[in-house]
């Protein structure tokens, strides 16, 4: 049960499919191809992702699309999540005190695969590693408040 409320919970702040933004800055190549590789990736990023910590290794953090193929172990007390929105905000969800799932708005940008997130007053930078329509990876660059 709690699973199916964390997915719908993490699921209702993605109701309106991404579209990259439109930026007419083309001045060089390298500009171009900045837009381009952010636009992708802002792409697959919009939608609603959870933990996946089972696959975690080193540093790395492995997130799986909500309503996706992947088939999650059962998780006691719910998983985390965020939620991007194309506008660059979102919603980041964890299970609460007492396992029921908490949601706090996010605001997030994507610069190349340097993705920074605010939540709580806190920023949180990470390095987008990997990220296809199945497995979202990151790896903490820096938190500060």
């Amino acid at each position: 049960m709690i699973k199916y409320f964390i997915v719908a919970t993490v699921a209702a702040f993605v109701v309106l499919a991404c579209k990259p933004k439109n930026n007419a800055q083309k001045t060089t190549s390298k500009a171009v191809e900045k837009v381009a590789v952010t636009s992708i990736a802002t792409k697959m990023l919009c939608r609603g992702w959870l933990d996946s910590r089972e696959e975690n290794k080193d540093l790395l953090l492995n997130y799986r699309p909500v309503g996706g193929s992947f088939a999650f172990p059962p998780s006691r007390g719910g998983r985390r999540g965020f939620a991007f929105a194309k506008d660059g905000t979102g919603a980041f969800s964890y299970p609460g005190p007492t396992d029921a799932t908490v949601s706090k708005p996010i605001k997030w940008t994507l610069a190349k695969n340097i993705l920074s997130i605010t939540k709580d007053g806190k920023i949180e930078v990470y390095e987008i590693v990997h990220i296809t329509d199945e497995l979202l990876q990151l790896k903490m660059v820096q938190s500060k408040d």
